[in-house]
């Protein structure tokens, strides 16, 4: 009996030890899953209240970071003057935009090593704009730099390094680039300076849990619409009088590109109105490309690439037809010069991401166009529409024949200069394009009435005289397409035209 007793008390004992170390072990299990629900829903709090535009700039980068031939390094002048998708439409080599805007060589030269951490380019493009600055530390700068410049370029910083996740790299260009070490922890670890956005929150900030929130649709550039319409030609100079921290950094990037067998491409884009040291900043460019045997293409003032009138945006960036035609003349020099080692990917189903972007970024043309806010945007956001074909109408006795700007504008959509016999006479002037049967393009200048003739709007009567205008269909003298009314008094008046049904799609009027 006794016995029985203390057996019973062993097994109990065990029995207890046993259910105690279950416990245990059920206790960790619920800790551990806690833990790790906790961390995913920290992770999803992160990614909402991260400010939006690195992730956007680069989410299609990470996407195909692995089919990625050719970088494109520098400022803001970068991001507005080169379009990775139209080199793919036109030349079939992949490539993406990695200019940020107010981006120092130094920011440019730590952009490329966290790239190089993902891809493993052929080309690299580094424009050195900014190649005179002597500094480091974008938040201390130099002597002349005010608290809101040190501010808009911590700031700026942001676009091109919230994106990349922590790393030894990382964490290197933070040091090399922040001289205040209270700032670090807002580019190292974030959510301490995003955790109050949300009062700022919106649908596309939740819709990056799924990764569908917005993205940039052109391989990191941007697109301007303006027309800065001025220019003034400066002489060639000798380089810089010192040796700045912007040339040691171009040269690190140099090495750092040769060190690893990529071709590296120094360049300056198109400038307008330029500083003092620009012209000196592009003959050390020049010295630097030539010490290194590396390409250099100086474009600052190269009027044989842009058109100075029209294709820049403001003083100091291009617009987008600036950016198309520097972008056809980067693509033809990769095919001429870097041919024999980059591939031609298109119609490659594996490319397929170039494809779509080439596809969506014409879809976008039209909205481009009904954006403009002056005549000016209009006409340049016409150069690459496909969607419609369209009518141009400039009133008789316009300021817009003395502007040189506008013409110009007016003749890269012809290819011609009959606007200009128009403005000898002081208009008016009809172009229109794609609209009359069996002709690209019909301009009419001065006061004419030429023969009613077909087109996609039916059978057209034109009238143009100095003060009054008409475009009749189908002997329909009851409805003028110009506005003769409301808008008499506006310099330009744009029809765009479905290109299929030969329907209006819209009517749009300027002031200039």
């Amino acid at each position: 009996m006794t016995k029985n007793v203390v057996d019973n008390k062993n097994n109990n004992s065990g029995n207890n030890a046993g259910k105690s170390h279950n416990n245990i072990w059920i206790f960790i299990v619920k800790a551990v899953a806690l833990l790790a629900i906790a961390a995913v829903v920290m992770q999803a709090v992160f990614k909402v209240v991260q400010r939006k535009e690195s992730y956007e700039k680069y989410a299609d980068f990470f996407d195909v970071a692995d089919q990625i031939d050719v970088l494109y390094l520098g400022s803001s002048h970068v991001i507005n003057g080169v379009n990775p998708v139209q080199i793919f439409e036109q030349y079939g080599y992949t490539g993406y935009n990695m200019g940020g805007h107010g981006s120092t060589l130094p920011a440019s030269y730590w952009e490329l090593r966290l790239a190089l951490e993902y891809c493993n380019p052929k080309v690299v493009f580094v424009d050195s704009y900014m190649l005179e600055k002597n500094y480091q530390y974008i938040d201390v700068m130099d002597e002349n730099a005010t608290a809101a410049d040190l501010n808009t370029s911590v700031e700026q910083l942001h676009l091109n390094m919230d994106c990349w996740p922590y790393s030894d790299v990382k964490k290197a260009a933070i040091e090399d680039l922040i001289y205040d070490k209270e700032l670090h922890q807002d580019f190292l670890f974030d959510f301490e300076l995003y955790h109050e956005r949300w009062s700022e929150l919106d649908k596309n900030d939740f819709l990056r849990l799924n990764d569908t929130s917005d993205r940039n649709l052109l391989m990191g550039a941007e697109k301007r619409f303006q027309v800065h319409g001025t220019y003034t030609l400066e002489d060639r100079t000798e380089g810089l009088s010192e040796e700045t921290v912007g040339m040691q950094y171009l040269r690190k990037i140099i090495e750092e590109c040769q060190s690893r067998g990529i071709v590296v491409v120094t360049m300056m884009l198109p400038l307008a109105q330029l500083q003092s040291q620009d012209m000196a900043a592009a003959a050390s460019m020049e010295q630097i490309s030539a010490e290194y045997g590396i390409p250099c293409l100086n474009m600052i003032q190269d009027t044989s690439i842009v058109n100075l009138y029209t294709d820049l945006n403001d003083s100091n960036h291009l617009n987008a037809g600036g950016m198309n035609r520097v972008s056809r003349y980067l693509g033809q020099w990769l095919s001429d010069n870097a041919g024999g080692i980059l591939t031609d990917h298109r119609g490659d189903s594996a490319y397929s991401r170039w494809t779509d972007r080439v596809v969506q970024s014409h879809e976008a043309e039209s909205s481009y166009v009904e954006a403009a806010d002056n005549a000016y945007s209009a006409l340049l956001s016409l150069y690459d529409e496909t969607t419609f074909d369209y009518v141009v109408y400039v009133k008789g006795n316009s300021s817009a024949y003395t502007n040189v700007a506008f013409l110009q504008l007016i003749e890269e959509l012809s290819g011609t200069t009959e606007v200009e016999t128009a403005a000898a006479v002081g208009g008016p002037y009809l172009f229109m394009h794609g609209v009359a049967d069996g002709i690209e393009n019909l301009e009419i200048s001065g006061d004419q009435q030429p023969a009613p003739f077909s087109s996609k709007l039916g059978f057209v009567t034109y009238l143009g005289l100095h003060d009054f205008a008409a475009i009749y269909v189908n002997d329909d003298t009851d409805n003028n397409l110009l506005d003769m009314n409301e808008h008499y008094n506006d310099d330009v008046q744009i029809l765009l035209i479905n290109k299929e049904t030969g329907e209006i799609y819209s009517h749009l009027c300027f002031s200039l």
